[in-house]
């Protein structure tokens, strides 16, 4: 994810990092429960199966707040406005993740949404780049 000292004052970069880390936090939740689950099917006694159980209530109510609160995020993120580049490209790429199937989803438009993506991304470095040489000079 872009780094937000690039342009902490644009809210759509810092909710879209935060959406970003919030959704690695989900699939970790998710990976949790599931296996909490199985160990509930897999559970040898009914005293192992009413703990398994309770652990994995908790797993996924745990995983279930993590759902709403990504939807509560990406609603807002779509609400605001970008204040820059770096914004609108961490904007494209939570929309990226929020919808496809998958990281890699062969399917259009994923595959063109991804290129526009690389190439925000590659045009923002050149800008910052041009502009770090540009104060170097000027020093």
């Amino acid at each position: 994810m872009s780094d937000l000292s690039t342009n902490p004052k644009d809210p759509a970069l810092v909710m879209s990092a935060l959406w970003q880390d919030d959704c690695d936090r989900l699939e970790e939740a998710v990976r949790f429960a599931s296996q909490r689950e199985l160990a509930v099917i897999n559970a040898a006694n009914e005293d192992e199966r009413v703990e398994a159980e309770r652990v994995y209530i908790a797993a996924a109510k745990v995983r279930d707040r993590q759902v709403d609160r990504l939807d509560i995020l990406l609603d807002a993120i779509f609400q605001t406005k970008a204040q820059s580049f770096e914004g609108a490209a961490a904007k494209l790429a939570v929309a990226i993740r929020a919808d496809a199937t998958s990281p890699d989803d062969p399917e259009r438009p994923w595959p063109h949404l991804r290129s526009v993506h690389a190439d925000l991304d590659r045009l923002i470095a050149a800008l910052k780049n041009a502009a770090a040489n540009d104060d170097t000079a000027g020093a």
